[in-house]
């Protein structure tokens, strides 16, 4: 009751006090995820919900990619969906 007291007389100053405290107490709202494993588990995602979706890129299976997005997907999916493919520049 206090803590509203001063939040209705005090002005801004208290009300940003207030919110600011409020905040650091709650939990967070997700769990915390790496860029790199958010996409993998989209791609993951995708592929499980659609056979029709394929991965095809420069050392995206056997090597899991350079930065490690299509991590662990070819040896979840095979050779026919998750496809390495040299670089074709013009």
């Amino acid at each position: 009751m206090a803590a509203l007291r001063r939040l209705l007389c005090g002005g801004k100053s208290h009300v940003s006090e207030v919110l600011r405290r409020e905040f650091h107490r709650s939990s967070p709202a997700a769990i915390q995820v790496t860029v790199r494993d958010a996409i993998n588990q989209a791609l993951d995602e995708e592929l499980e919900r659609d056979e029709k979706v394929f991965l095809l890129g420069e050392e995206v299976a056997q090597y899991d990619g350079a930065y490690k997005i299509s991590r662990g997907l070819w040896k979840k999916y095979g050779d026919k969906r998750i496809m390495d493919t040299p670089i074709s520049e013009v």
